[in-house]
């Protein structure tokens, strides 16, 4: 997953993205690496989130599928970290040990949790 957003701060960006565990070491390695001799640019990492995703073909156009994403997960007091969407999926960064209690809640808001 990769967000740019703008900053609070004129001029500039936030750039976000995920990145498996296991690359974490190698990416915080790379980035240190580019933006020494920066010191105005800020690099900071969290670990212990997960992806969730809803998928599923023609998801652009389906607003209520994001809505009930959204609302869902609200109900559940889970609180969506990032979100990513394309043509087929919308995915959305939460804390890890929340994941479960967000994928069976999107389960059962989705009809998935019915035989």
């Amino acid at each position: 997953m990769i967000v740019q957003a703008r900053s609070r701060q004129d001029g500039r960006v936030n750039l976000e993205f995920s990145v498996d565990r296991r690359d974490l070491v190698l990416a915080e390695s790379t980035i240190r690496d580019e933006l020494a001799g920066q010191p105005e640019i800020a690099f900071e990492a969290e670990t212990d989130l997960s992806k969730v995703s809803v998928v599923g073909t023609g998801l652009r156009g389906r607003a209520d599928v994001a809505r009930t994403l959204y609302r869902v997960l609200a109900r559940e007091n889970i609180a969506v970290r990032m979100v990513a969407t394309s043509e087929i999926k919308i995915s959305a960064l939460v804390e890890s040990d929340l994941l479960e209690q967000a994928v069976r809640a999107l389960h059962a808001a989705y009809g998935l949790d019915k035989a």
